[in-house]
């Protein structure tokens, strides 16, 4: 997978997590969907997301080169 593509996957997981919040904490109505806190509960929620990803690839990269192994030929 590409990093584009882990990051979509990020961001619409985000965004799930969000409709998810929003149907368990408001009364599910068009007004409540509308309203300035589920637009920064979406955005704070793909900001997190997007930064798990970032840290969990850094944290990935370091380790494989920590681990890389030259082979002499």
């Amino acid at each position: 997978m590409n990093r584009i593509t882990i990051t979509l996957a990020g961001v619409s997981s985000a965004l799930i997590l969000d409709e998810l919040v929003y149907l368990m904490g408001t009364d599910g109505s068009d007004a409540a969907y509308l309203t300035s806190i589920s637009f920064w509960g979406a955005a704070g929620l793909t900001i997190f997301v997007l930064l798990l990803i970032v840290g969990v690839y850094y944290e990935r990269s370091k380790l494989n080169k920590r681990h890389h192994v030259r082979i002499k030929r």
